[in-house]
């Protein structure tokens, strides 16, 4: 039976993963540890299989070590979700936002450019993409990005994906939002010329 922890070594860029068994070695007492390098192939392995769409490769590694569906793989402080999400890989994202190690709080994961996995299936037009998150963690499309406090449906708005914006602006999302961020919507609808494609217009 293994046990895996994270230890994070001041930044997410930067963890070692230790696993331990409940049959340690006498002589040493100590858990196992994976160096930087093994870390490191660990990250490039699980890229590969989220850009490729190669999810029962990824789930081979995920069941051995299940917190790396949260750990960042690559210089973006892109997990495997906003890999699969950029890459337009519907079975591999399906899978793994249905994984059982992937908690709701795992998707508002943000990236190094602040976007969460979501906040980039609203620039790219991932209708799909949006829907099966929403299912997982209801508050996604209210959850803005870090830096400039865009919700998802602001960036929908600018890259003019009119069926996210109409997704994203039902009536009931629209009553949860703040009017700051209402107000904002009706500004950057009318300057992409975006009239009838929210239900606040």
């Amino acid at each position: 039976m293994f046990r895996r922890a994270f230890i994070e070594n001041g930044d997410t860029s930067n963890i070692e993963v230790i696993i331990s068994s409940d049959r340690i070695s006498p002589q040493t007492q100590e858990p196992i540890v994976h160096t930087g390098a093994e870390q490191s192939s660990l990250k490039r392995e699980l890229y590969a299989f989220a850009f490729q769409n190669m999810w029962c490769q990824a789930k081979s590694i995920y069941d051995k070590f299940p917190d790396m569906v949260r750990v960042p793989l690559n210089s973006s402080g892109d997990t495997a979700l906003h890999v699969a999400v950029s890459a337009n890989n519907t079975d591999f994202v399906k899978k793994l936002v249905k994984f059982e190690h992937l908690t709701p709080r795992d998707l508002e994961i943000p990236n190094a450019e602040a976007n969460t996995a979501f906040c980039m299936a609203a620039i790219t037009g991932g209708c799909e993409f949006l829907q099966i998150m929403i299912e997982k963690n209801d508050k996604l499309p209210l959850i803005p990005r870090n830096d400039d406090k865009m919700l998802p449906v602001h960036l929908a708005t600018l890259t003019c994906y009119h069926e996210i914006v109409q997704d994203l602006t039902s009536e009931n999302l629209v009553q949860r939002m703040q009017l700051k961020d209402i107000e904002r919507l009706l500004f950057m609808a009318i300057n992409c010329s975006m009239y009838g494609k929210t239900t606040i217009l």
